[in-house]
């Protein structure tokens, strides 16, 4: 059963497989873009589990911060995937669904531990 609030991580996890799925699905220009994205989405896709299993302990909040830097992260590697819109935008979506769900989950993690506190 998963815990109340975990929506959001969840669809992080898969905002994270979708970034490594993406390799596969568009043609990426260089080898460097290909690893580039598939390295930032098992870095999400572990941050999200991570944050999703320690929901409600001290610093759990610190792995949505995490999947923020993540998402930041694949809207400036772009640069990588010059020449090919597709991958530009898929970065760039993946990038912003990442950052806004990472706020989400890190917004719900730091209310429930000020109520605790």
């Amino acid at each position: 059963m998963t815990k109340p609030g975990s929506l959001l991580g969840w669809i992080n996890v898969g905002s994270g497989g979708l970034m490594i799925g993406s390799t596969w699905l568009f043609a990426m220009p260089t080898v460097d873009a290909r690893w580039d994205i598939r390295v930032t989405g098992v870095i999400t896709l572990v941050a999200a589990l991570l944050a999703i299993r320690l929901h409600g302990r001290a610093w759990s909040w610190r792995w949505s911060v995490v999947d923020m830097f993540a998402g930041i992260w694949l809207l400036l590697s772009t640069t990588f995937v010059h020449g090919d819109l597709v991958a530009v935008w898929s970065n760039i979506a993946l990038g912003l669904l990442t950052i806004g769900i990472a706020c989400g989950v890190y917004d719900r993690e730091r209310r429930s531990m000020s109520a605790v506190a």
